[in-house]
């Protein structure tokens, strides 16, 4: 039997919003329409996903990412902040917190071919020195920005732990629970439902619309209840079905290679529910399901569907609050105060530096003798003349 969850606190509620909260954002009080705001989001999470590939960072660290950039924008607007400059500093944020460090200048140099590429794929242009100095700076700034904006909480529970630990309990084929993985991603890129929905809630979305598809039916446990319910108890048949639709809405608008990957596993998986019975292991769902499956499956999926089974999701599926707030910044004022502080460092390293010593004289230099210049030394031989009439007299 499940574990009743615990109350909801205030403080972990704070990433959360509400639909009419999230119509009245930054970005539309600044006559940007929804439409157009969710396109930027969309390109922002597409720019962050094409550089973390190229970094060689997880698919983890790509979902961290973009989780800070759909909470910064639930606090500031694309007006006041480019959306490709945000997705640099949220991948660079990300890939620390993820323990999975890239250099600064590799990051600008990623970011500049990914936004200046031509037809091959390389960079159109290359970083002159005033430019990079310009984007390290920028980019530096804007972590800084994005850290306050997040008050320092980065700590992210993502719907990819619950989806894998629900796949084992209800024995879902890896097909399945592939599709379900990859599903939580795209509902990263698509939509906010990390900014409406805890975790377990997506996670319950994203299997359920995956057995739609695949037209795979997850039945009742022995004890009568729905498999969503031992994952989240709030979430009920409705709120699927609703989310469903609202996903179906978007993806219609944003063709992308969900859409093969789906067709793919429908093909694969055959019209009829597959079940058979089968195991001992004595747990409510005591099925066995027997599913066509492909053996090509990405090695990084496999590495990631291993990692996340060991992975140990936050207790009820909310994000721990660091205890501060997110708060409205003067950039203007910060940007000076890091001059300042840039300024007073400068000045503190020429004071510690030891005085140089003293530059010795130049050396004076010899020049030769001139042919034809008279010496002013007697000759040998006038000598020797000398003192033989010496002798003489």
């Amino acid at each position: 039997m499940a574990a009743p969850e615990k109350p909801k606190a205030p403080e972990q509620e704070k990433w959360y919003f509400t639909k009419e909260q999230l119509q009245n954002s930054p970005s539309k009080r600044c006559c940007l329409d929804a439409d157009k705001e969710l396109a930027y989001r969309q390109q922002a999470a597409n720019l962050i996903q094409d550089m973390g590939q190229r970094l060689q960072v997880s698919q983890l660290c790509i979902n961290t990412a973009i989780v800070y950039m759909h909470r910064f924008y639930a606090f500031h607007s694309f007006t006041q902040f480019h959306r490709n400059s945000i997705a640099a500093a949220a991948l660079f944020l990300a890939a620390k917190v993820e323990e999975q460090p890239r250099k600064l200048e590799y990051v600008i140099k990623v970011a500049h071919v990914c936004l200046h590429r031509g037809e091959r794929g390389d960079a159109v242009s290359q970083l002159t020195t005033e430019q990079y100095q310009e984007q390290a700076q920028d980019l530096v700034f804007n972590e800084n920005v994005l850290l306050q904006t997040l008050g320092f909480d980065v700590a992210i529970d993502h719907p990819h732990t619950h989806v894998v630990r629900t796949c084992h309990l209800v024995k879902a084929p890896k097909d399945l629970a592939q599709t379900s993985y990859f599903m939580a991603s795209n509902s990263l890129h698509l939509t906010t439902m990390c900014l409406q929905y805890r975790p377990t809630v997506v996670a319950c979305f994203c299997i359920h619309l995956a057995s739609k598809w695949s037209n795979w039916a997850i039945p009742q446990s022995s004890e009568g209840r729905h498999w969503f319910s031992y994952v989240d108890r709030s979430v009920t048949a409705e709120l699927l079905e609703r989310l469903t639709a609202e996903f179906l809405h978007i993806f219609d608008k944003c063709p992308s290679r969900l859409k093969k990957k789906m067709k793919t596993m429908s093909n694969n998986s055959g019209s009829s529910p597959h079940s058979a019975p089968g195991s001992s292991s004595g747990g409510p769902f005591d099925k066995k399901h027997v599913m066509p499956s492909s053996d090509d499956f990405d090695k990084s999926f496999d590495r990631e569907y291993e990692r996340e089974k060991r992975r140990q999701p936050m207790p009820g599926g909310y994000v721990p609050a660091a205890g501060a707030q997110p708060t409205k910044i003067d950039h203007n004022a910060y940007r000076e105060k890091r001059e300042r502080e840039e300024r007073e460092r400068q000045r503190q390293a020429a004071a510690r530096a030891p005085p140089r010593p003293p530059a010795p004289p130049p050396a004076r230099r010899t020049s030769r003798r001139r042919r034809g210049r008279r010496s002013t030394t007697p000759s040998t031989s006038i000598i020797s003349l000398l003192h033989i009439r010496s002798i003489g007299n």
